[in-house]
């Protein structure tokens, strides 16, 4: 009985371990040109400049621009304006209208 336990117990600091682990690794970082159907669902992180910002009843369409191309990132909260600022996105990729999207999970300030 003692054994079992000692297993579980082993088998439990294991898992939570490695729970760590994955939620530590960053993403992997990628350009608008990169972004394909491939990449729908993946988590990624893309740095740009917010071009335009839109508020709508529940969420924000920000438009990121990287070179001479951009990208529509939606976003639940948004505590600033966030327009002609540099930032690091880091969310995972969507498909809407036909058009790939990120769905931000946290934004940083460059």
């Amino acid at each position: 009985m003692i054994t079992l336990q000692k297993i579980s117990l082993i088998l439990a600091m294991i898992g939570i371990f490695l729970l760590f682990i994955s939620l530590s690794q960053e993403p992997p970082t990628k350009s608008i040109s990169d972004l394909n159907l491939n990449n729908l669902g993946e988590k990624i992180k893309i740095s740009g400049t917010i071009t335009s910002q839109r508020n709508y009843d529940n969420f924000y369409i920000l438009i990121l621009k990287q070179n001479n191309l951009s990208i529509e990132a939606t976003v639940n909260k948004l505590n600033q304006n966030l327009t002609n600022q540099n930032v690091e996105i880091i969310g995972k990729t969507e498909l809407y209208n036909r058009k790939i999207q990120i769905s931000i999970e946290k934004i940083y300030l460059n």
